[in-house]
């Protein structure tokens, strides 16, 4: 089962209900057909069920006329409670803590006893793999125009086009290549431990965001330059909300996990009628 929604947050609640079914037929001569009805001389005695038989007949034939003195038919059971009926059995609440790539046994809560008419037994658990995928790890935050630090040398400064997109903000030579997907110019990591500071030491470059975070093992400082205040206030909020958003959903973020789903299987033809004319 996969679940695609907006609005979910790492505060989430996956409530799991297991329920019984039992359906509710109805008897009545007008529900039983004329091919049911056909089917009672074979099926019952013969004698039996031609005396049936007939009983259905002149109760539809009849209809709601009643003579004087003479027995009424049954009343038809009312149609809202007839069909499937269910009733719940056990449930189960999942949130983030039970998040991770294997599968895990869950304890459920009994919502019924032994005594109940609908009752099934029970294991007292249930196995699934709770997975998710955070927006935050699989579509791009921000994206624009920055001026990235190249190497040591200080005046060493490329313009491309940059993209912020789960666990890194990737640096493009431009817009055309970051579509086109082909390898980035620099790949900065992203961690719930990256520090994100501005500083207007220079002049000359206006404001730089300083991204100070873990590279090979090493505490490594990368500088970026967006065109206009504007846009390094934007840069700086969208990276800082995203450092949040990582810490906030914790192993999810650790790697996208990686949710399967069924391979689409050859349609199969609808029947036409019920199983019922076809018998």
């Amino acid at each position: 089962m996969c679940v695609s929604s907006h609005e979910a947050g790492p505060g989430f609640q996956l409530r799991v209900e297991l329920y019984s079914s039992s359906a509710v037929e109805d008897f009545s001569p007008g529900a039983l057909g004329p091919r049911r009805s056909s089917r009672l001389g074979g099926s019952v005695g013969r004698s039996s069920g031609k005396k049936i038989r007939a009983a259905f007949e002149s109760a539809a034939v009849c209809g709601g006329n009643v003579g004087a003195g003479s027995v009424s038919p049954p009343l038809s059971p009312d149609l809202s409670t007839l069909g499937p009926k269910f009733n719940l059995l056990a449930h189960a609440t999942l949130t983030l803590e039970h998040v991770q790539e294997g599968f895990k046994t869950h304890d459920l809560s009994l919502a019924a006893t032994e005594d109940d008419p609908f009752w099934l037994p029970l294991y007292g658990s249930m196995c699934c793999r709770l997975v998710a995928q955070p927006l935050c790890m699989i579509q791009p935050i921000i994206s624009g125009q920055l001026k990235v630090k190249l190497g040591e040398d200080l005046n060493c400064w490329g313009n491309g086009f940059s993209v912020l997109r789960g666990k890194s903000l990737l640096c493009y030579q431009s817009q055309e290549d970051m579509e086109s997907e082909d390898k980035p110019l620099l790949e900065i990591p992203i961690t719930q431990d990256t520090v994100v500071c501005v500083s207007e030491r220079d002049p000359d470059l206006c404001q730089t965001v300083n991204i100070i975070t873990w590279h090979q093992g090493e505490e490594v400082t990368f500088r970026l330059t967006p065109p206009s205040p504007e846009d390094t206030q934007r840069w700086t909020e969208a990276i800082w909300q995203h450092i949040y958003n990582l810490s906030q959903w914790k192993q999810c973020c650790h790697h996208l996990m990686k949710i399967e789903t069924q391979s689409s299987k050859k349609a199969i033809p609808a029947r036409q009628g019920s199983l019922y004319h076809e018998i």
